[in-house]
């Protein structure tokens, strides 16, 4: 093994995609890694190129000790051949596999004979305790939180450090933000960037990874946050924040403390930031909507699931269906656009449900021409997740190796979704399938402002067929599906 350096790559493992994302999962381990006195370099598989290449160029001239891939379980089939790949080009090093899939699956992921260690959890102080004591030359078999192959046994050492430490600045000057073109907020031209001040989420919805990972909450300092935000704006002309916390809105007293040293340093920036359906009710005023407003707030990301009661219950989201709909009238008061995602085909859910989820969409943009529908997006069911217990129960068979996960994602629609028609408890897969299409059409022709006349003519055709449709669920012959495509050709030339 190759210990002459400190040097560390760490790769987001992704495979090409229709949108990248700042990656901020290796940011935060790289951030911590620069504070621990390690060289790091960062790869981001959804946003370079020439990926591969480079990763290869620089095993062969800088020869890291490491290399350390984060891997969900959409990207398995990637980040197993970037795997031999490195192992063939560079033996010494040692690679390090972390993310989702291993952390629920470690034992299924040490297997893959190129991979040398499991990290488990999130991994900041974990890596950071490895890595030195390898560096170093000391024993670190006994570290917490990780599993590795011993004379042709597995091993887990459980559970992992501590989970207080506290996430230090990201390291954005380790990316190339020039690279990431979609992070422009056109209307305006500004610049801008994903940044994070907690992590985790106190909710406990049974579709979420962070039930089955035990993911607690932490909040950054707001101070540090602020200097973070300051200086991302003098460096990079930064214009537009984009808060990923899933929980940013945790409490008015630390969103008014963060408006408060937003004002006292004269930063004047958009941002958008995700909250939950029932703060609408418990939390936020107009008042309060429209304060957020003033200070730059653009959008509020909402996941709404579903427009049945009964399914927002058995996925235990918490929240009214009232919620949603108060969500959606308060935006139109404060000028703070909502933007609400959707699931189907969830276990449980029956088709009378998802009309009422159809239904709720309409109303919801009927009501509010500025709503943003995300979805509904055909459920994703996350290993460990108690909603994937459910599943299972249904009769969905869950690989118990990481060539049967690769062959179960090589067979799904996006991202780790499900093909309806491989749902054992959807009981009308093809009549679900044409609504969600149409829903996902109905969306776009109506918000879509057309130049060319005819287009525009047929644009309304279409819109006005695919409403009747959806309105009284007839969806044989789907004609204005042909017509859309046509209308694609068309825009295209």
């Amino acid at each position: 093994m190759n210990t002459g350096n400190n040097l560390c790559l760490l790769v987001n493992v992704r495979p090409s995609a229709s949108y990248s994302v700042m990656p901020l999962s290796i940011l935060a381990l790289g951030g911590n890694l620069v504070a621990a006195g390690f060289d790091v370099k960062l790869y981001d598989g959804s946003n370079e190129k020439e990926f591969i290449e480079s990763i290869i160029n620089d095993l062969l001239s800088l020869k890291p000790a490491f290399v350390g891939l984060s891997v969900m379980t959409h990207s398995l089939k990637y980040g197993s051949e970037l795997t031999r790949t490195i192992k063939h080009v560079s033996p010494e090093t040692m690679i390090i596999w972390g993310g989702v899939h291993p952390t629920l699956f470690p034992d299924q992921t040490i297997k893959v004979d190129e991979v040398d260690l499991v990290v488990i959890g999130e991994g900041h102080e974990t890596l950071v305790e490895i890595l030195k004591r390898i560096s170093s030359g000391e024993v670190w078999d006994d570290v917490p939180g990780i599993c590795y192959k011993k004379d042709g046994e597995i091993i887990i050492n459980s559970p992992e450090m501590s989970g207080n430490y506290t996430i230090k600045p990201m390291p954005y000057h380790l990316i190339e933000i020039d690279k990431y073109d979609k992070y422009l907020h056109l209307k305006d031209k500004l610049r801008k960037i994903d940044v994070i001040s907690s992590i985790g989420c106190p909710f406990k919805c049974r579709f979420c990874i962070n039930v089955a990972r035990k993911r607690s909450y932490r909040k950054r300092d707001l101070v540090e946050f602020m200097d973070e935000l300051q200086l991302l704006q003098q460096k990079y002309d930064v214009g537009f924040f984009s808060f990923m916390d899933e929980y940013f809105f945790s409490s008015i007293e630390r969103i008014e403390e963060f408006l408060e040293l937003k004002r006292q340093r004269g930063l004047k920036f958009y941002w958008d930031a995700s909250s939950r359906a029932d703060f609408f009710r418990t939390k936020f005023t107009d008042d309060f909507l429209i304060q957020l407003h003033d200070e730059g707030c653009v959008e509020i990301k909402i996941g709404a699931e579903s427009g049945s009661q009964r399914v927002l219950d058995i996925i235990n989201k918490k929240i009214l269906v009232d919620d949603i709909l108060l969500a959606n009238t308060m935006s139109i008061k404060s000028g703070v656009r909502v933007s609400l995602s959707f699931m189907a085909g969830i276990p449980g859910e029956t088709f009378e449900d998802l009309k009422l989820t159809k239904n709720l969409i309409m109303r919801l943009q009927d009501e509010n021409p500025n709503v943003v529908i995300l979805g509904p997006q055909l459920y994703r069911p996350y290993p460990g997740a108690p909603l994937t217990d459910d599943a299972t129960d249904y009769g969905l068979k869950l690989p118990n190796t990481i060539n049967g996960w690769i062959e179960l994602i090589d067979s799904a629609v996006f991202g780790g979704a499900l093909d309806v028609n491989i749902m054992p408890w959807v009981n009308n897969p093809k009549t679900t399938d044409k609504m969600i299409k149409y829903l996902a059409v109905y969306k776009r022709t109506k918000i879509r402002a057309e130049v060319n006349y005819l287009i525009k003519i047929m644009n309304v055709i279409a819109f006005r067929f695919i409403k009747f449709r959806l309105k009284y669920n007839l969806y044989s012959f789907p004609i204005e599906l042909f017509m859309i495509n046509l209308l694609r050709v068309f825009r295209n030339r």
